[in-house]
């Protein structure tokens, strides 16, 4: 027989029931707080897009800068240059500093002898060399390596020409003298320099890029060939071994 529910119980079930199946309270949104967020987060996008503009104006006025001004563009491709200079000679100082030059004894051949005069009419001729080490440096005034360069082969000249050395320099500047002579003076240049000629070059192979610089031994031959931009110490181990050769 089932035992009757008291009116208690009943009550407290009905509760728990209305607890549970009662609807969740109703969110409001705060409208004005959410406005405000928005706003905030548009200025932000705004911020960065007149930031990223201006970068970008700013980066096109240096580049043009940098074309349009020939001192600028001098200047960058110095910096350019000299970072080249400075990486290769990081690299000539981790190899071991053997002077051995690039061309062995059974594989030199003659080089192409000429005769040019210089800006005195005086002919300078190669063959007339012969019994020294010759450094014969193909450059142009308009060629920023060739500056940085030639200090360097001043500066050997003044230091090796006691032991049977010697620096000639061939310009290939189309417009003669009218640049050459003033940079030679300005430069304090101690060494002959003449102007190249068409057969000339083409008789050293054309010429691919400048400064190209060989070293030719006592016997005339060519002992190393450097083309485009080398380090000091590079240039100063083959005059080094090209001298300590036997005559």
């Amino acid at each position: 027989m089932e035992q009757p529910i008291d009116s208690e119980s009943v009550a407290w079930v009905d509760r728990q029931v209305a607890a549970a199946i009662r609807p969740q309270v109703q969110h409001e949104p705060d409208t004005a707080l959410g406005l405000i967020r928005l706003r905030r987060l548009s200025g932000q996008r705004r911020l960065q897009s007149r930031r990223r503009s201006w970068a970008a104006v700013i980066f096109v006025a240096l580049v043009t800068l940098v074309v349009a001004l020939p001192p600028a563009r001098v200047y960058a491709v110095q910096c350019v240059d000299a970072c080249i200079a400075g990486g290769r000679f990081v690299l000539e100082k981790l190899r071991p500093n053997e002077q051995k030059l690039s061309i062995s004894h059974k594989e030199r051949r003659q080089a192409p002898d000429f005769e040019l005069p210089d800006s005195k009419g005086t002919p300078v001729q190669l063959s007339a060399y012969r019994g020294q080490v010759v450094v014969l440096n193909f450059w142009a005034t308009w060629c920023n390596p060739c500056r940085l360069v030639i200090p360097w082969f001043v500066e050997f000249q003044r230091a090796y020409d006691a032991k049977g050395f010697s620096v000639i320099g061939v310009s290939v500047d189309e417009d003669g003298w009218t640049p050459v002579l003033p940079y030679v003076t300005k430069q304090k240049i101690n060494y002959p320099i003449v102007l190249g000629k068409n057969d000339v070059l083409q008789a050293y192979g054309g010429l691919e890029s400048l400064p190209t610089t060989l070293i030719i031994d006592r016997q005339g031959r060519v002992a190393a060939t450097h083309v485009g931009l080398v380090s000091r110490s590079v240039f100063e181990r083959d005059i080094k071994a090209a001298l300590s050769e036997p005559e």
